[in-house]
């Protein structure tokens, strides 16, 4: 298996908005798409950063808001699509693209692959079918992001359900995603509703992508949480806090799992992941079968 982190877009905010230890200084805030070249289900995202389809969502009023308070840089370039390109991997070769939350910074480029499943917390949506349109851009979200045939292409874990054990201190339990247990699927409560990460471990490698569950690496090395404001505004404080800890001891009990936020650059400079896998040119798209191992389609 192959991973790779992307980095697709970003935007500027100030440093102490995402750790206690920052400085005043605007910096820039990567969004990152993790690259899973799985042996047996193909080419798995997880996420899809920032594309153009963004710039367009935001042109008007409520959504230029967005735009305005968090500024955004996205080159032609740095689309995961484009990236892919580079890879030899077509748009049409992507299978799933899971969706930790539904912040526009997270979602831009779901539309880039036509042929996608799209797993998430059933959770997750909630913001889509009870918040004003106000309210869901004042906190993050953008609905005409999402492709036309969304609802179809969706597959939903319910996380109330038991859940399967993985054995790991702190975070026991997930939801396989695709019945492969070196893909778990980790509810991390607090930032937004829904709020999932992503698990892989495979042959003395193991990451765990942890979206924005927290924003920057200091958060649970330095015991350096963002502002409490930014987080409340957002989320729960209370959930984001509690997540945040369970991340600091795993750190502890764990050190071989490399513990990944979406925006930390430090943390994707030293990421490592050792290839382990076979070039599979001709891989056969996954059923949707496959998903009934603990995924469903959702009524949206």
């Amino acid at each position: 298996m192959r991973v790779e982190i992307l980095s697709c877009g970003h935007c500027i905010q100030v440093e102490a908005f995402s750790k206690g230890n920052g400085s005043p200084r605007k910096v820039s805030f990567p969004s990152s798409v993790v690259l899973i070249d799985h042996p047996r289900h193909g080419v798995i995202l997880f996420d899809s950063g920032y594309t153009d389809a963004f710039i367009e969502e935001t042109r008007h009023f409520p959504e230029r808001l967005y735009a305005l308070t968090t500024p955004v840089t996205i080159a032609n370039d740095t689309s995961a699509k484009s990236q892919l390109l580079r890879r030899g991997i077509a748009p049409e070769d992507v299978r799933h693209v899971v969706i930790s939350h539904f912040h526009a910074d997270h979602i831009a480029g779901l539309r880039d692959f036509p042929l996608a499943k799209f797993p998430f917390s059933d959770d997750a949506y909630l913001p889509f079918k009870k918040w004003s349109r106000l309210r869901q851009v004042s906190q993050g979200y953008l609905r005409g992001l999402l492709p036309d045939d969304f609802g179809d292409r969706s597959v939903t874990y319910d996380f109330s359900l038991p859940l399967r054990s993985i054995n790991l201190d702190y975070f026991e339990q997930a939801h396989f995603l695709l019945g492969e247990e070196s893909l778990a699927l980790i509810p991390l409560s607090g930032h937004a509703t829904g709020h999932i990460g992503l698990l892989v471990r495979e042959s003395g490698n193991s990451a765990f992508f942890v979206g924005d569950a927290c924003w920057h690496r200091d958060n649970f090395i330095r015991n350096s949480p963002p502002m409490r404001l930014a987080v409340s505004w957002l989320g729960d404080y209370q959930q984001y806090h509690s997540t945040l800890t369970s991340l600091k001891y795993l750190r502890y009990a764990h050190p071989e799992i490399q513990i990944i936020p979406c925006h930390c650059s430090d943390s994707h400079q030293s990421f490592i992941w050792q290839d382990t896998s076979t070039p599979t040119p001709n891989v056969i798209p996954t059923s949707p079968i496959q998903y009934q191992v603990e995924g469903r389609q959702p009524s949206l």
